[in-house]
């Protein structure tokens, strides 16, 4: 049974194949309602980064991390769109991880562990030569 707070997740597969809404409003629209995602709405959620991993990787990378780090277990439903988002741009991948790392706490930066594993699979040589 979803939490009082949870929207449905009707509402994220609404936005998912609402074609009159760019990748940009898509993924900002996630953003802002991050705070009552069910673990339910996550796999729409990773076909939406798919979808928008050419077009917007970097607010991919944003949404995904906001998601780890308000929902902290997401249990790879992420997986598919954090995998996208490395095929399709690595070297936004490395930045991303690099300012997140140098840029905040350590204790901020611990939602990073569950998604680098998803977002170099197949990418794994660009994660040796980053650290």
């Amino acid at each position: 049974m979803a939490e009082d707070n949870e929207l449905p997740v009707w509402h994220v597969v609404d936005l998912e194949v609402d074609d009159s809404l760019s990748c940009s409003e898509k993924l900002t629209e996630v953003q802002s309602i991050v705070d009552s995602l069910s673990y339910q709405s996550l796999s729409h959620v990773s076909i939406i980064m798919e979808d928008c991993a050419a077009t917007e990787p970097e607010l991919c990378l944003e949404t995904a991390f906001l998601i780890a780090t308000k929902i902290r277990a997401y249990s790879g439903d992420l997986r598919n769109g954090l995998e996208a988002v490395g095929d399709a741009d690595i070297d936004t991948v490395n930045k991303f991880v690099i300012n997140t790392l140098d840029n905040n706490p350590i204790k901020d930066v611990h939602p990073l562990n569950s998604l680098i594993p998803h977002l170099y699979r197949g990418n794994e040589d660009d994660l040796v030569e980053q650290f």
